[in-house]
């Protein structure tokens, strides 16, 4: 029987940029992704070196990053509970639990420590394996963006998810019927 490698999670380190830049820059994870596959590794090494408020994790294998999940907390102060998510996982780790602990360590992250009240993130509507690990952690489907990015020379459609922790749903109050 195979022994199944163990995903450790950890926070990413300024020298992990051309680990990060393998990632990013796969085949299946730039068309993931809205990143495109020709990337360089300075701007890894720029956001790595400099995260700002961006709190980046790896998945490692062996010590070997194959996943990374970045949260984005959002700065205007009218959004400052909320956050932005983007995971990728590199091509031969995918389908093998890296994203399901990537996304595990990042609702962690942001539940316990950021005090995160709703995640959000963009999903390609054909990317049946990521929209499932979303619904796994929480996430509903809000709306599909028509035509939203480009990928491999076509326009395709992207769900709008998000996750929401300790928020109740507003509801605009009734118009009457002669202010309608």
């Amino acid at each position: 029987m195979k022994k199944e490698k163990v995903i450790q999670v950890r926070a990413a380190e300024p020298e992990d940029w051309r680990a990060v830049h393998a990632i990013m820059t796969t085949p299946a994870a730039a068309a993931g992704t809205f990143n495109t596959p020709y990337n360089g590794v300075e701007r890894y090494r720029r956001q790595l070196a400099e995260p700002g408020g961006d709190h980046w994790l790896l998945g490692c294998v062996d010590g070997e990053p194959v996943g990374a999940v970045i949260v984005m907390p959002q700065a205007p102060a009218r959004r400052a509970h909320c956050a932005r998510l983007v995971i990728a996982v590199r091509d031969d780790w995918q389908r093998r639990g890296v994203g399901k602990q990537l996304m595990a360590a990042a609702m962690d992250l942001s539940d316990n420590w950021l005090g995160v009240a709703r995640i959000e993130l963009e999903v390609f509507v054909d990317n049946v394996a990521a929209i499932a690990l979303y619904r796994r952690h929480g996430f509903d489907t809000e709306g599909c963006s028509r035509g939203f990015a480009l990928r491999h020379g076509v326009l395709v459609d992207v769900y709008r998810m998000a996750r929401l922790r300790g928020i109740k749903p507003w509801t605009a109050p009734a118009v009457a019927a002669n202010h309608a």
